[in-house]
Formats: C-alpha cells, sequence, structure tokens
C-alpha cells in the first residue's frame, strides 16, 4: 500500500514539473532589425539568455521586421539578460550546408554581421527583457 502511494506521488511530482515547464513566462517582443543602417532581410535572430537555459528564435521577412518564438507555436522570449546573435541560411541549399559547415563563408554585409554577431559565445550585443515590447529597434552598429 505505501509503495502505491509512493508511486502516486511520484507521478504527481512529474507531472507537475513537466506542466510548470511548459507555462514558462514570456515577453512578446517584436520590432525591426537593421545592421550598418539598412534593414536585415531574411536573418535568423536569436535571443539566448545569459544563464544558458532555452532561448527563443525568428526570422526576418524582407523589410527587417520580426517576432520573436519560444516555440513554433508560441510566441516569445524568457525575461531576462539575453545575448542576441544571428544566423544567416543561403537559398543554395548546397551552400546552405557549405556555410554549416565552415566550408564557405557568407560574403558582403551579411558576412560582416556574422563574423561580429554570428556566433553566441563571441556576440558582445546584450538586451534585457522586462516587459512586452512591440516597437524593437535592434540596431546593430
Amino acid at each position: 500500500m505505501k509503495i502505491r502511494y509512493a508511486y502516486v506521488g511520484l507521478w504527481l511530482v512529474i507531472a507537475f514539473a513537466t506542466t510548470g515547464c511548459s507555462k514558462r513566462e514570456l515577453y512578446h517582443i517584436e520590432g525591426i532589425a537593421t545592421f550598418q543602417g539598412e534593414p536585415l532581410s531574411e536573418v535568423e535572430i536569436m535571443m539566448s539568455p545569459a544563464d544558458g537555459r532555452r532561448g527563443s528564435a525568428t526570422t526576418t521577412d524582407k523589410s527587417g521586421h520580426f517576432t520573436m518564438r519560444y516555440t513554433g507555436t508560441r510566441e516569445g522570449v524568457p525575461p531576462g539578460e539575453q545575448i542576441v546573435h544571428f544566423r544567416y541560411w543561403p537559398e543554395d541549399p548546397m551552400q546552405g550546408m557549405a556555410v554549416l559547415e565552415g566550408r564557405a563563408k557568407v560574403k558582403g554585409r551579411i558576412g560582416e554581421l556574422l563574423a561580429k554577431y554570428g556566433d553566441r559565445t563571441k556576440s558582445p550585443y546584450r538586451y534585457t527583457v522586462e516587459k512586452d515590447v512591440r516597437d524593437l529597434k535592434l540596431e546593430m552598429p
């Protein structure tokens, strides 16, 4: 009988822990991303919490507009200091794989962006999320 209660208790702890993770507090973050004064078109933006927890990501449209997503179905970014970094996927899948594997470099303005802000561990850009923001200007110098 005691073993049965122990299993029920364990099950309740697991159920509580897993549902608690899915209800994480998130803030709506939306805006325009620019680099050297021009919109960042079709670039992936990632905001990774400085404490190493799961972050959020999105892809900008042609005008540089973005809305951060925590999952495929949930918009938002966890509160706290975020490391902002970028990724770019060329249209050609073969070139994309070469870039991903380090066999090719992205050139031009996007290449410059990635050289400075492409690596999470080296990006100097930080943003602290404290509230919903619908007009964030991510201006990368």
